[in-house]
């Protein structure tokens, strides 16, 4: 079976659930993600330091370099949609995310198009990458018992430690926002 993607233009749920197909269309270059529900990892960059208000976290000092946020895309329009949102700018601050989101450039998103909700699972598995710490306590983890869904990377994220990690647990694809192309890994099939 075939997940529906943005260029398809066409639901990615039975006309039944009350979906049309404009709520999966859009011209932006994020076409290769599935329109179906999921968990992803969003990789962002911060070029330097900065302290900023996220909402009732209060004010938090970011370091300069690299960012993982692991959430997950259940609503209307499933990963492409969220996704989508976190890369355009200028958006209604409503999760932790959207903050750091206005400081830091997206770079790419690791996700698992399974319908399932693995980011808490991901969240402690990314705590043990090489490099990573928890950037700031319950960040995006305000309705859950996770330390954080925020890790800060003092170098690029280890791609290959990440997926291998990750792919344990779930079928696992890397797309990156800087090309706006899907990048398959030895190994990884397409999204199903």
């Amino acid at each position: 079976m075939t997940v529906p993607t943005l260029r398809d233009r066409s639901s990615a749920v039975p006309p039944t659930q009350g979906r049309t197909a404009r709520n999966f269309v859009t011209r932006r270059p994020h076409g290769q993600l599935p329109c179906t529900s999921g968990t992803y990892v969003l990789l962002l960059h911060l070029s330097r330091s900065a302290s900023i208000r996220v909402g009732r976290l209060g004010i938090v000092t970011f370091r300069r370099g690299y960012y993982a946020y692991v959430g997950s895309a259940f609503g209307p329009g499933g990963l492409a949609a969220r996704v989508e949102r976190h890369v355009r700018t200028g958006v209604r601050t409503h999760w932790h995310i959207d903050y750091l989101r206005e400081i830091a450039q997206p770079v790419g998103v690791w996700f698992s198009a399974e319908g399932v909700r693995r980011e808490h699972e991901w969240a402690k598995v990314l705590l043990c990458a090489p490099s990573a710490n928890n950037a700031v306590p319950r960040f995006g983890a305000s309705d859950c018992r996770c330390a954080s869904h925020l890790l800060y990377l003092e170098h690029r994220a280890p791609k290959r430690w990440l997926t291998r990690r990750l792919r344990r647990q779930a079928s696992l694809r890397y797309f990156s926002l800087a090309t706006a192309t899907p990048v398959a890994w030895r190994g990884g099939g397409r999204v199903r």
